[in-house]
C-alpha cells in the first residue's frame, strides 16, 4: 500500500527543521541555496538514491541504506528511470505551464518516484492535473508572501514616519510654549507702558490745562489787514465796553493773538494776567447771553478731550429738559443748575445713570459733578 507522505519527507530529509535552522534557510533563500537544494535532491532521485517504496523493514537487510537500494533489480530501476524521464517530458498543464524548470516544487520529485502516481499515470492525468492545482497553490502563496513582504515594508516606512513625527510634535509644543510665554511678557510690558502712558498724558493734561485756566477765545470777530498785538488788545477792550458794559482799565491783558483755523474769522486767543479778570469776563458774557445774543462768542480755552467732553454734556442736557442750563465755572469741573419742582426728580433723571462722577448737592438747586 505504502508510506505516507510524512514518512516519505523523513526518507528524503524534507522534515521539519528546526526554528533556528529555519530561519537561517529563509536568510539564505534570496541567495539561491534553497534552489540548489532542490536541485540536489532531484538529482538524487534520478539517481535512485532512494527507495520508491521501501515497505516495512525485512530481515536480513538493511531497508534505510544505499547497498540495500543498489541490489534492486535492473529491470525495476529502469522501468522507473522511463517512467520518471515520461512524467518530466509531459507537456505542462493550467497553470503550471509558464513555470521554468528550476520551480518544481518536491512535490512533482514525491510524484514522480510514486509508484501510484505512475499507475494512474498511466490509466489517466488526474494525479497530474492535481500536482498541478497544488502548484498553482504554492505559486499563489509565494506571490501572497511577496505582496506581505511589501505591505510590512510599508508599515515600517509608515512607522518611522509616524515616529519621526511624533519627534517634530514634540519640538512644536515645546516652541508653543516658550512663545506663549513670550507673549504673555510682552503683553505685561504692554500694560505697563500703556498705563505709564496714561499717567504721562494726565500729567500732561493738568499742566496744559493749568497753563490755559486763564486764556479766553474770543470767537466771530472781524478781521483787520495787517493786524497787530496793539491792534487787536483795542479791538478786544473795544468789544468788552461796548458788549459786556465791563471797563477795561483796570484789566491787565500779558498776550493776545489769533489762532489758526480754516474759517474766515479767525478765533483770538487772549491770556489774562489775573484768573479772576477772566472769571468776571466769562459771567459777565453768559448773564448776557441769557438776555439775547450778545453779538460775540467768547469760551475757555481747553484740552481737546475736555472740549469733547464739555460738548457731549451739552448736547445731551438740551435735549434733556429745557428746565437744565449749563454753564463752566472757574475751575474745570461741570457745573449744572437745575429747577427743581421736586427734591427727587434728579434722582430718577437720566442725568444720574449718565453721570460717571459722584454727584453732590451744594443746595437744593444746584449740582456739582466731580
Amino acid at each position: 500500500m505504502g508510506i505516507s507522505v510524512q514518512q516519505w519527507r523523513a526518507k528524503i530529509g524534507t522534515f521539519s527543521q528546526p526554528v533556528k535552522c529555519k530561519q537561517t534557510l529563509q536568510t539564505l533563500k534570496p541567495m539561491g541555496l534553497s534552489l540548489a537544494i532542490k536541485a540536489v535532491l532531484f538529482y538524487l532521485l534520478l539517481a535512485q538514491c532512494v527507495e520508491s517504496n521501501p515497505g516495512p523493514p525485512k530481515a536480513g537487510r538493511n531497508s534505510g541504506t544505499i547497498r540495500g537500494r543498489s541490489d534492486a533489480p535492473a529491470s525495476s530501476s529502469s522501468g522507473q528511470e522511463a517512467d520518471v524521464a515520461a512524467s518530466l517530458t509531459r507537456p505542462p498543464r493550467a497553470c503550471s505551464s509558464w513555470r521554468s524548470t528550476s520551480q518544481i516544487s518536491i512535490t512533482d520529485m514525491l510524484h514522480s518516484r510514486d509508484p501510484r502516481a505512475i499507475s494512474e499515470t498511466d490509466t489517466g492525468d488526474t494525479v497530474t492535473d492535481g500536482v498541478d492545482q497544488l502548484d498553482c497553490q504554492n505559486l499563489d502563496f509565494g506571490l501572497i508572501l511577496l505582496e506581505i513582504r511589501k505591505d510590512v515594508k510599508g508599515i515600517d516606512i509608515m512607522e518611522h514616519t509616524a515616529n519621526q513625527l511624533k519627534v517634530d510634535n514634540e519640538e512644536l509644543k515645546k516652541q508653543n510654549k516658550n512663545l506663549v510665554q513670550t507673549v504673555n511678557d510682552l503683553s505685561e510690558r504692554l500694560k505697563h507702558v500703556e498705563s505709564v502712558s496714561e499717567i504721562s498724558q494726565n500729567k500732561h493734561e493738568k499742566i496744559d490745562t493749568q497753563m490755559k485756566r486763564n486764556n479766553l477765545k474770543f470767537h466771530n470777530v472781524p478781521e483787520q489787514q495787517n493786524e497787530t498785538r496793539p491792534m487787536l488788545i483795542d479791538t478786544i477792550k473795544q468789544l468788552l465796553t461796548e458788549k459786556l458794559s465791563i471797563n477795561c482799565d483796570s484789566i491787565p491783558i500779558d498776550d493776545v493773538f489769533r489762532l489758526p483755523s480754516r474759517a474766515g474769522n479767525r478765533p483770538i486767543l487772549v491770556r489774562f494776567a489775573l484768573l479772576h479778570d477772566r472769571d468776571h469776563i466769562l459771567t459777565a458774557f453768559r448773564g448776557k447771553r441769557k438776555e439775547g445774543d450778545p453779538g460775540l462768542r467768547i469760551g475757555e480755552d481747553l484740552s481737546p478731550r475736555i472740549g469733547r467732553a464739555r460738548s457731549g454734556y451739552f448736547l445731551y442736557f438740551s435735549s434733556v429738559s429745557p428746565r437744565i442750563s449749563v454753564y463752566i465755572s472757574s475751575s474745570t469741573n461741570l457745573l449744572l443748575k437745575i429747577q427743581l419742582t421736586h427734591t427727587t426728580n434728579y434722582r430718577k433723571s437720566p442725568f444720574a445713570l449718565m453721570n460717571r462722577g459722584v454727584a453732590k448737592a451744594r443746595n437744593t438747586n444746584l449740582l456739582k459733578l466731580l
